[in-house]
């Protein structure tokens, strides 16, 4: 997928049609040309955690590997609980209740379709991307009443990716279903053996990916 604009800026999506709004890392003309769904879920906002002090994410950055691929960093406000992120086999996969941060992976190709909350991207243009996505659910009870994960600030000054380069752009929802998702687009790599995440210090965690 040739993506043909900067990620030095943010940009904003918005899918009128459906009254949704998507954040994303870079805008481009390969963006999806159709998208069906509301990616706020009805504009369903965050509960307050009960028993627990709220826990907001506060940026994303995302950062290259001497080895290729790249690693996006997601800081929160105060220490993350111990246990380190989950992988799952995918999205319809999911725990009812998510009481930790999982990650799965969408696969990318002619004819597939991104799934973001209720929301479905596809038909992307001129060419799909030859990976679909690496997706990161986090649980809404952590988050602040009202927060909009489309409010959290993406530091990409590490390096301006260049076009054609990975990730495709950061795309973040919800809440929807007890969770808050971030869908990270075109990839190093959409093969969950080839992500990992961990914690890296008490108040962050970091997914890599791997081409």
């Amino acid at each position: 997928m040739r993506l043909k604009t900067s990620l030095a800026a943010v940009g904003v999506l918005a899918v009128a049609a459906f009254g949704g709004a998507l954040l994303t890392l870079r805008v481009s003309a390969d963006d999806p040309d159709v998208a069906l769904g509301d990616s706020r879920a009805g504009g369903e906002t965050a509960p307050s955690p009960t028993g627990a002090q709220a826990n907001a994410l506060m940026t994303i950055a995302v950062q290259p590997d001497v080895d290729g691929g790249e690693n996006i960093v997601f800081a929160f406000e105060a220490p993350l609980p111990a246990s380190p992120p989950q992988p799952v086999p995918g999205i319809e996969t999911l725990p009812h209740e998510l009481t930790g941060i999982a990650y799965a992976t969408q696969r990318g190709g002619p004819g597939a379709s991104i799934h973001v909350c209720s929301a479905r991207h596809f038909g992307f243009q001129p060419l799909p991307p030859e990976t679909g996505s690496v997706d990161v659910f986090i649980p809404a009870a952590w988050m602040p009443p009202g927060f909009d994960p489309t409010d959290v600030p993406i530091d990409n000054g590490v390096r301006d990716l260049e076009p054609g380069g990975t990730p495709g752009k950061i795309v973040g929802c919800g809440p929807y279903n007890g969770y808050v998702q971030y869908s990270i687009w075109a990839p190093a790599s959409d093969d969950l053996e080839d992500v990992n995440a961990h914690l890296t210090s008490s108040d962050r965690f970091v997914v890599e990916i791997r081409p």
